[in-house]
């Protein structure tokens, strides 16, 4: 009986023996997507060929001749076992041939195909990709020729960054020209409808190029993976030739920082990134675990540092995204990458999100009765905060230390997640609050949502000031002066001042916990200074706030039914504005825990002389710092360890860096190059004046009112600098930074999220914005271009 080698690719039932490139094709057929005409000479011939088999060519001949025509014109392809496989594509290493008519020319060209798997080229290409030297099966295409008017590739994502976007190149003429002849091709570029690249001048009809995008979207979607296709256009019709997997992006992860601008903003040293990501980095996970049920998502693969900066991976993200069914263009707009000119496409529930809906419902119901479990957690964590004490922590051994490090991070972790609930619940009780009030046509900022919510007060660092400010003005002006000639490094003995100094010593015990960030226990708490705090209040200047339009909730007169929706979202908000500070407070207190325990290790360490000064403990990584007890041998590779890190904060303090990073390594860095820098508007207005940047507590002193404050992000300790602020800029934040709801709430205009802007000097003069989110710098020949 006759082998049959020739298969035609329309045949009811196709052998796995026709390589990767016919079965896909066969898959587009099945899906109703047009391809040429197309026979495969199966690997079996193939085999045939190796063995130098004498009626082998007879055979081929013969059933050939059944298929083909004299007249017709063929492109010959290969279609092996190992091309277009998710490890490998074997791209362009095996040779084909278009334009081939007759018989002899058919078979010389399939001969050539199975001749050039033994090439060179596929020699060096397999002992790259895949030193086992996979063994090579070779089945061979025969398409009829469709006579191209343009030919080209379209990829469903870009293989560049892995965005959402459908990308089509082409030529006019053969494919040839795009491929072997390096002709430069026109190029398109479509998100969701609207074109962010188009072809100028090419003289090809758009209306082509929009159902190859569509086309393109409708093969992904049906074949669930993102595709790089080619396709011909005959002049009437759009016919594929080709489809793979896109092997480039499948493995590649691409980080955002749009997240971490509000979590974990600024430059992160070693010790803090191995304590803050891992406690954050859980949470999420849980959260995630919680929404939708186990993932075995590894929290250390959420997030990755580039230049000490932290960055969420929106790959994995984008992982869970697509196991739950969410569309694909979710991710992007999770990361806020989407262009301003594109559409965000509505959304639509696949059946997979469907059968996660009871969950859902479940993980949503669980968080609409979070307050009952808040009430019940906040006392509990104070309880707990109680047993840990700041007393003679130095005589504790190592091994002790560690222990009560590790009790730390466990309640930590607890509150941690309280503290991500929390807010997120805050926001989204607020956002639909305030769409609410549009409706009624109510400018929410006129709207006081926290009229006689007194427990405010004693999280607000602010309010307490305030009464410190005015005993100390009751102070005689000899003893104001005393205070002010002893550096406010302490207070005179002095009977009048045993008051101050008892209402301060409270003052400390319940906001000593603060710093320049909530984030960084390496910053230096207010309890550790207390001149700063002397400082703030002597300096101490009230916000004026215009109170005269503000409007009670209860004014409003909805009606019946939206009065009711609109009182619980009214009740929410102010809950959670409450929850917001005291988790906010608990989550301080307890993160700043782990600076005097890991302060004790450092002392302990500078005597053993494993490190310079107690500092350079934060230099260093968890897990390095234990190697380091253990092993004092490693003391001097550490402590080259830790100054060249230093370095390298230091040096990229200020580099702009981008949203997005795509891939491991990280990005080269550009300068800003304009005059005018621009960021994100999140409080309006508009001011002029000079700047002050501010890094730090030790800095706060220098400024004066009507000065444009310059922050690289800021947090609750900062507060009482927004009084003398005419501005806001910050290099991190959003519109639910502080530095954002604090200039809301003071009325001065803000700008956030503005890389490179710690450069400025001090003195510059500046316009801010607030609605367009430019920072205009105004020309000065006697301070040198920040923008070079």
């Amino acid at each position: 009986m006759v082998q049959t080698l020739i298969i035609p690719l329309d045949r009811r039932r196709i052998p796995p023996n026709v390589g990767n490139k016919a079965m896909n094709l066969r898959r587009l057929a099945d899906k109703g997507f047009r391809i040429p005409k197309t026979l495969v000479c199966n690997w079996n011939a193939h085999l045939r060929y190796l063995e130098n088999d004498p009626t082998l060519n007879t055979v081929l001949s013969n059933q050939l001749t059944k298929y083909l025509s004299n007249q017709q014109y063929y492109a010959i392809r290969s279609s092996a076992n190992v091309e277009d496989s998710l490890s490998h594509s074997y791209a362009g290493q095996f040779q084909s041939f278009l334009n081939v008519c007759g018989l002899e020319a058919i078979l010389e060209a399939i001969r050539s195909i199975w001749q050039s798997v033994q090439s060179e080229t596929v020699r060096v290409y397999q002992e790259k990709k895949s030193p086992g030297r996979e063994e090579i099966r070779m089945a061979v295409l025969v398409q009829e020729m469709i006579s191209p008017m343009l030919s080209g590739v379209a990829f469903s994502k870009n293989p560049m960054t892995g965005m959402d976007e459908v990308v089509v190149e082409a030529v006019q003429g053969p494919g040839t020209l795009l491929v072997q002849e390096g002709v430069n091709p026109l190029r398109w570029v479509n998100k969701w409808g609207t074109w962010l690249q188009q072809a100028t001048a090419s003289g090809v009809d758009l209306q082509v190029i929009d159902e190859i995008v569509q086309q393109t979207r409708e093969i992904a979607s049906e074949m669930d993976s993102d595709v790089d296709l080619e396709w011909v256009f005959n002049g009437n019709q759009v016919y594929w030739v080709q489809m793979r997997d896109i092997t480039s992006i499948t493995k590649l992860n691409i980080y955002s920082n749009s997240i971490s601008k509000e979590m974990l903003p600024g430059q992160i040293k070693p010790l803090i990134w191995s304590i803050n990501t891992r406690l954050v980095n859980q949470v999420w996970v849980k959260l995630i675990d919680e929404a939708i049920g186990v993932t075995g998502i590894d929290p250390d693969s959420l997030t990755k540092a580039f230049y000490y900066r932290t960055y969420f991976n929106m790959g994995t993200f984008g992982k869970v995204f697509k196991s739950v069914g969410l569309p694909r263009e979710s991710i992007e707009i999770m990361m806020g990458i989407v262009p301003a000119e594109v559409r965000k496409p509505r959304f639509r529930p696949s059946p997979k999100l469907i059968l996660k809906t009871p969950r859902l419902l479940k993980f949503a119901a669980d968080k609409y009765y979070f307050s009952g479990r808040i009430n019940r957690f906040v006392p509990q964590a104070k309880l707990a905060l109680q047993a840990f004490s700041f007393k003679e922590i130095e005589k504790l051994s190592p091994a002790s230390l560690f222990e009560q490090i590790d009790k730390i991070y466990q309640l930590t972790s607890q509150i941690a997640y309280y503290n991500i609930v929390g807010p997120l619940l805050n926001s989204l009780y607020h956002s639909v609050f305030i769409r609410q009030l549009k409706g009624l046509n109510i400018d929410y900022k006129k709207l006081d949502i926290t009229a006689d919510l007194t427990e405010l007060k004693d999280y607000d660092p602010n309010h307490h000031l305030a009464v410190l400010h005015e005993q100390y003005l009751q102070l005689s002006e000899p003893l104001r002066a005393q205070i002010q000639s002893n550096g406010k490094h302490e207070l005179p003995d002095h009977p009048e001042i045993n008051e101050l100094k008892s209402k301060m010593e409270q003052f400390i015990s319940q906001f000593g916990h603060l710093s320049d960030s909530g984030n960084d226990f390496s910053s230096v708490p207010w309890r550790e200074k207390p001149e700063i705090i002397l400082e703030l209040i002597s300096h101490y200047q009230p916000a004026a706030v215009e109170q005269s339009d503000r409007i009670h909730f209860y004014q409003l007169k909805p009606g019946r039914l939206r009065g009711w929706f609109l009182r619980l979202l009214y009740q929410r908000a102010r809950q959670y504005s409450l929850y917001r500070e005291q988790i906010s407070s608990l989550y301080t207190y307890s993160y700043g825990l782990f600076r005097p325990y890991y302060l004790a290790i450092a002392h302990q360490l500078v005597q053993q002389q494993s490190i310079a000064y107690p500092e350079d403990i934060f230099f260093l990584y968890a897990n390095e710092i234990s190697e380091l007890v253990k092993n004092n041998a490693l003391a001097t590779e550490y402590k080259a360890r830790i100054e060249t890190r230093k370095q390298e904060l230091v040096s990229s303090e200020n580099i702009p860096l981008p949203e997005v990073i795509y891939g491991e390594d990280p990005p080269p860095i550009h300068p800003v190059s304009s005059n005018t820098m621009k960021g994100t508007p999140t409080s309006r207005g508009y001011y002029t004046g000079p700047v002050k940047v501010i890094r730090g507590l030790n800095e706060f002193s220098k400024m004066q009112s009507g000065d444009v404050l310059v922050v690289p992000y800021s947090d609750v300790g900062w507060t009482p600098l927004f009084a003398k602020a005419g501005a806001v800029i910050a290099e991190s934040g959003g519109m639910l930074s502080h530095s954002s709801i604090i200039a809301r709430e003071y009325n001065i205009p803000a700008v956030v999220s503005i890389p490179g802007v710690l450069r400025l000097a001090d003195g510059i003069l500046v316009t801010v914005d607030g609605f367009t989110g430019d920072v205009i710098i105004h020309e000065d020949p006697a301070v040198e271009d920040l923008t070079r």
